[in-house]
């Protein structure tokens, strides 16, 4: 079977991120929309391709409704051929910067 990612060529590489995302200060009850004003947070999953340098930028930079929780975050290197088939058919392959998954928000409600 073909793999369908490319290798990542350094200094790129493949991570899977659980971001953890919470309001941006003083933004719930601002008028500022917060998609689940319920909800104290949310966890978003995505696979990126990145310079290892550039992986907290890039992702503040596509993390545009809240602010990420760097001490609830989890980063893992992995490749993306090797993920569930389940996960990769809802991939698009990258060979250069950017992400290539993102799953849907897990919005949870109290720490």
């Amino acid at each position: 079977m073909r793999a369908r990612f490319n290798r990542a060529m350094p200094p790129l590489q493949d991570f899977m991120v659980v971001l953890c995302v919470v309001p941006a200060p003083g933004a719930v009850g601002s008028g500022t929309a917060w998609p689940e004003p319920d909800s104290v947070g949310y966890y978003w999953t995505v696979g990126i391709r990145v310079a290892p340098d550039r992986l907290r930028s890039v992702l503040d930079s596509i993390c545009t409704d809240g602010v990420i929780r760097w001490d609830k975050t989890e980063v893992e290197p992995v490749n993306p051929n090797g993920l569930d088939p389940s996960v990769q058919a809802l991939a698009e392959p990258a060979d250069g910067e950017g992400s290539w998954y993102k799953s849907g928000r897990a919005f949870f409600s109290e720490w």
